[in-house]
């Protein structure tokens, strides 16, 4: 039994998945430095940084972190958003900063004529308020752990309290 007990609170733990984080900073030379990594304190090293422009879908940058988890690029001139891509689940998308000078081109000129490509732009695949199926399940399993830890522990502790007052009785 305790070994399938620490099989199944093996798994609860793994249910909880960790959440990529990205700091955009301004360095107020044109340029930005984006800094990622993940809740749990690892570094995002390898995962994409994409810059894509909101007035007509295209990527204007595209490269992956290094080691440092951390890169300094140019401020394009144009409208963008900044897109953190560390896998599936793992996508977060952020507003670009403009440089000193704003804009050239705004997201308010995109095309809007019907005959015109649509524009893909990246959306975040997972919103960070819910929970998927397997982290619902693997939850329940660790809340049933935890109650029938506290039911058998309780049921043990009464055992061994009966057993030492069974004991000192027999001793008086």
């Amino acid at each position: 039994m305790k070994k399938i007990l620490i099989v199944l609170s093996l798994f609860c733990t793994l249910g909880f998945s960790h959440n990529l984080i990205m700091e955009v900073l301004d360095n107020e030379d044109n340029t930005l430095t984006i800094v990622g990594a993940y809740n749990t304190g690892d570094k995002a090293a390898g995962a994409m940084i994409r810059f894509e422009s909101l007035s007509t879908g295209a990527i204007l940058y595209k490269k992956r972190l290094p080691y440092e988890s951390e890169l300094t690029i140019s401020i394009p001139n144009e409208a963008y958003q900044i897109v953190l891509d560390g896998g599936p689940d793992h996508i977060i998308i952020e507003k670009g900063i403009s440089p000193k000078e704003g804009f050239v081109i705004k997201s308010s000129e995109m095309q809007t004529d019907a005959s015109s490509e649509t524009v893909q732009l990246s959306q975040a695949m997972n919103n960070t308020n819910t929970w998927n199926n397997l982290t619902v399940v693997l939850f329940s399993m660790c809340l049933l752990l935890f109650l029938l830890a506290i039911y058998f522990s309780f049921k043990n502790t009464e055992r061994i309290v009966n057993e030492i007052r069974k004991s000192n009785a027999n001793i008086k």
